[in-house]
């Protein structure tokens, strides 16, 4: 057996290509390192959860104009003086 043998069909120069061709150290390492990224993620999502909350509650466009509206209101009716209502 001192020619390379063909394996179902395919040569083995062509193993290169193949998927299988890679060794197992690399394999490993590659499984280590998507294990270590996705401790790191979920490490990332815990403490942002835990971290203050420095931003404000967002308002809609058109809650900010009611409120705009209301503070006119409030600034014309304090602004004229109380005997022009009477």
């Amino acid at each position: 057996m001192t020619e390379p043998e063909q394996v179902h069909g395919h040569d083995p120069a062509d193993s290169v290509l193949c998927a299988t061709a890679v060794p197992a150290e690399y394999t490993a390492m590659n499984r280590q390192k998507k294990l270590q990224q996705l401790f790191k993620a979920k490490a990332k999502k815990a403490s942002a959860k835990l971290a203050p909350k420095n931003r404000n509650t967002y308002v809609s466009k058109a809650d900010r104009l009611k409120l705009a509206q209301a503070n006119e209101l409030e600034n014309v009716v304090a602004a004229s003086p109380t005997s022009e209502l009477i």
